[in-house]
């Protein structure tokens, strides 16, 4: 999972190069996010559930118990 995550920040990183700070930060509307935005967004909320799948990994506290379904 690692590896695989390493591999889509290159390839994020990489995809960012052909942007300037303008493009970045540019809104498409008013209730629209700008590329930098979005970003952020998918770094921070990658982060977030990498957490939690590492936590999930590492206990087995709530095992016993079933999962909800989002419907």
């Amino acid at each position: 999972m690692e590896t695989e995550l390493s591999l889509a920040l290159d390839l994020w990183r990489k995809a960012l190069i052909g942007y300037d700070f303008n493009q970045l930060t540019q809104k498409p509307g008013v209730n629209q996010w700008s590329l930098g935005q979005v970003y952020t967004h998918l770094i921070s909320e990658t982060n977030f559930f990498i957490e939690q799948a590492n936590i999930c990994a590492c206990t087995n506290d709530h095992a016993a118990e079933h999962t909800t379904a989002s419907t």
